[in-house]
């Protein structure tokens, strides 16, 4: 009995690793790749990046589908960016991204601009109106008949 449990389990092991997402594989491995090339264990990136280091092991082996914001905690701990520990293929993804954001930044930026300079136009064309009636009123004064 205790001999099939742990060819079950054996087989359960192959089985998952035969089904993981090949993207959360990639990752891991570049997640893994630069925590070594650092001479980092799991538990001191783990440390770094606010994580246990069964959570760091989970995502090197590829079997955990971590958010965005936590493979962009661990890049930064790393000491990189997002785009560094994607495949080749999704950085193009991620920059996509990174430019859509610094377009609707630049723009928001670029709105903000033109609304203070239509506040400073709008203010001179005041003052030149102020400025314009009081020369028809001059004028008026100075017509004959006044």
């Amino acid at each position: 009995m205790v001999r099939k449990k742990k060819e079950d389990e054996k087989q359960d092991g192959k089985e998952s690793e035969e089904t993981r997402d090949p993207l959360l594989v990639a990752i891991g491995e570049r997640i893994r790749a630069l925590r070594t090339s650092l001479g980092w264990t799991q538990r001191t990136l783990g440390e770094r990046c606010g994580m246990a280091a069964t959570g760091i092991y989970l995502i090197e082996k590829g079997a955990q589908n971590s958010s965005i914001t936590m493979l962009k905690r661990v890049a930064s701990a790393l000491g990189v960016s997002l785009a560094t520990v994607l495949p080749e293929g999704d950085r193009e993804v991620e920059l996509s991204f990174r430019l859509s954001e610094n377009l609707a930044n630049r723009s928001a930026e670029l709105l903000e601009t033109l609304r203070s300079r239509r506040k400073t136009v709008d203010s001179s064309f005041d003052d030149i109106e102020k400025q314009v009636l009081i020369y028809l009123e001059l004028m008026k004064e100075l017509e004959p008949g006044n």
